[in-house]
């Protein structure tokens, strides 16, 4: 059964109060022709329209009365409102149900796996299970959302023409599922137009998910999380996520030793749950190293919901960052920085 619920708005908007805030609650917005919105950019973004929702009532009335004014006095039959809207709310429960199922499949085979491989490295493996657990996302968003975009990192990609794109991580951290050493997560984002408007981690050893909406906060087994807060840098514990090549593993040692006399402690889990662990307060800060998009697509956009701030100097993000809190994040770009 299909689910996309999606739908279009040219030249007026819904004049049920009530309906606007179910589209506006759960969709991207853009302005064509010409006008910008009220942030003074091209396009309105979830979370502005959730806060925007929350501060002026249940109505919306003065957002939608400004659009009306755009559409239909500033630029009479040329300026348009397009609102493609998606219930973000129905699509977590299908990625978390997928996430689940996958989850369960991971359990029941682990320790039935024949069909070990190496990818980039030697410590970059990859199984059936891995290719078996992508292909059970692949399909089912395939069918739910026949338009969309999906970003595997088994190689499951598939080019949509609607905007919207799934990032997968069937089985993130193979090394640990594969030899007990550690924990595993299933990761699942939607992204709208290059923005990451969902995102799922499930981790199947000890049942816990991690997810968030864009606007919306973070929840673990859906109770809202936050990072932690009134932390010293001699205080807290530090995540390490990152792809465990020679090159990365040189790179790292200078961090490492402008971080660890001046931190608590470290913990090295895979990026999903290092990011999620942030999000949900069990670490304080966390260092991301050399990843790929679909290693934090997910736990990133969680971390972020849950309050935590970021500092990338690289260009891209996968390349290397550190997420905090607020108050402990400047604390740990000088650190990194000596």
């Amino acid at each position: 059964m299909r689910q996309t619920g999606e739908q279009e708005y040219h030249s007026s908007l819904p004049s049920n109060n009530n309906l606007l805030v179910s589209i506006t609650r759960r969709c991207r917005v853009k302005l064509v022709g010409g006008h910008k919105g009220p942030d003074g950019r091209d396009g309105v973004g979830t979370t502005e329209l959730v806060s925007r929702a929350r501060s002026t009532g249940p109505t919306l009335l003065g957002w939608r009365e400004w659009v009306l004014d755009v559409m239909e006095r500033k630029n009479p039959g040329k300026a348009r409102c397009v609102v493609v809207a998606r219930d973000l709310s129905a699509v977590q429960s299908l990625a978390v149900s997928l996430a689940t199922r996958v989850g369960r499949l991971q359990l029941d085979q682990r320790h039935q796996v024949t069909e070990i491989q190496t990818k980039a490295h030697a410590n970059d493996l990859v199984s059936q299970v891995d290719f078996a657990s992508e292909k059970l996302i692949v399909d089912a968003v395939i069918d739910a959302f026949p338009g969309d975009s999906i970003l595997g990192e088994e190689g499951s990609d598939v080019t949509g023409h609607n905007g919207w794109q799934w990032v997968v991580d069937p089985l993130d951290g193979t090394l640990n599922y594969l030899t007990g050493a550690g924990p595993w997560s299933v990761s699942i984002a939607l992204q709208h137009q290059q923005e990451t408007v969902l995102g799922v981690v499930h981790d199947p050893a000890i049942g816990e998910t991690f997810t968030a909406i864009a606007g919306e906060g973070a929840t673990l087994n859906d109770r809202p999380i936050r990072v932690s807060a009134a932390v010293t840098l001699a205080e807290s514990i530090i995540g390490f996520s990152y792809n465990p090549s020679l090159p990365t593993k040189r790179r790292l040692g200078p961090l490492l030793a402008g971080l660890l006399p001046v931190i608590g402690d470290i913990r090295r889990v895979p990026a999903a749950l290092g990011l999620s662990y942030l999000a949900a307060g069990r670490f304080d800060g966390s260092l991301i190293l050399n990843t790929k998009p679909w290693d934090i697509a997910a736990s990133e956009m969680i971390a972020r919901e849950a309050g935590a701030k970021v500092s990338s100097p690289s260009a891209a993000i996968t390349e290397m960052a550190i997420f905090a809190g607020p108050g402990l994040l400047d604390d740990m770009v000088t650190a990194v920085s000596r």
